[in-house]
């Protein structure tokens, strides 16, 4: 496949450790932002790391294969990403957000296009850091049967002979797209078998493994920016989240990702999407970025306990 030749300019938020709650939010705030902008909207290519252990499920993943008992004895968070797919374990990886128009280049041509198009960028970074012998699996993108996001590869993610090494998934919204990416680079701990009920052993390693060094988030956050330029031509500006994209991200940390029935069973209770975010459309006052960023959290408060 031809690299895209079209120039463009996409923000680059480094998100900065987070819990998982605020980075998930941030996500579907920015998702949410680019639909209600329209046509005009610049893409966004959002880099972030984990304050602590936290295992993220699949939008509409059961949650009955999740060891809460292991959760709270390991002291891993827990959170449901928008994003579909299977359980991730975070601490150890490196992952990225892009958020990006659908009616405009170079996401244009649909689902299995957007996936093939990033897993060219990730091919390429990851050939730029040493890795040999990858290439893209066959099959349905986007679809899972494991309890685990690697613990099977949908089409065009990147495999290593039996190893999975970049696990993804989308959301579409309104003719905009969040796709959510996770590359691990140590072995997952504590381990997915500690946290899951797995139906068999599964082949996850760390690109520490596969390269028999180690390789930080910095360095492969450069490899990623130069593919995104070679591959689909883009320049990189890093910008902070908008006075709007902040308050909408606090508000949905607080009204979806803390609550509990969100987290447990994929269901909103209260107030619905549009009157938790009405800032996004009219502009709202300025607040700060959310307190804590980059810094010490209250954390865990994800990690509830389950409904009764």
């Amino acid at each position: 496949m031809g690299a895209v030749k079209r120039a463009n300019t996409w923000r680059w938020l480094r998100g900065g450790v987070a819990d998982g709650a605020w980075h998930m939010a941030a996500d579907e705030a920015l998702l949410e932002c680019c639909a209600r902008r329209g046509p005009e909207a610049t893409a966004v290519w959002r880099t972030y790391g984990w304050a602590r252990p936290t295992l993220s499920l699949g939008r509409h993943q059961d949650v009955s294969k999740v060891k809460l008992d292991a959760l709270l004895e390991e002291g891993v968070d827990l959170v449901r990403r928008p994003t579909g797919g299977a359980a991730v374990v975070h601490g150890t990886d490196f992952t990225c957000a892009v958020i990006a128009r659908l009616d405009q280049p170079p996401f244009a041509g649909g689902v299995s296009a957007a996936y093939r198009l990033l897993a060219s960028v990730w091919m390429e970074a990851l050939r730029g850091l040493g890795v040999e012998g990858a290439e893209l699996a066959r099959g349905e993108p986007g679809r899972t049967e494991r309890v685990s996001c690697f613990g099977s590869a949908g089409a065009w993610e990147v495999v290593r002979g039996p190893s999975k090494l970049v696990g993804s998934a989308q959301l579409r919204r309104a003719r905009a797209m969040l796709y959510q990416a996770t590359v691990p680079l140590e072995d997952p701990h504590p381990p997915y078998a500690r946290l899951l009920e797995l139906e068999g052993p599964e082949p996850i390693v760390g690109l520490r493994r596969v390269l028999g060094c180690p390789v930080g988030a910095e360095e492969l956050e450069r490899a990623l920016a130069a593919a995104l330029a070679s591959r689909i031509g883009v320049a990189l500006e890093e910008s902070p989240l908008s006075p709007n994209e902040a308050v909408g991200a606090t508000r949905l940390r607080a009204w979806k990702y803390l609550d509990s029935r969100w987290t447990y069973e994929g269901r909103l209770a209260g107030l619905p999407l549009a009157r938790v975010l009405p800032e996004l459309d009219r502009g709202g006052p300025p607040v700060p970025a959310h307190p804590g960023l980059g810094e010490d959290l209250p954390l865990g408060e994800s990690l509830q306990q389950p409904p009764r």
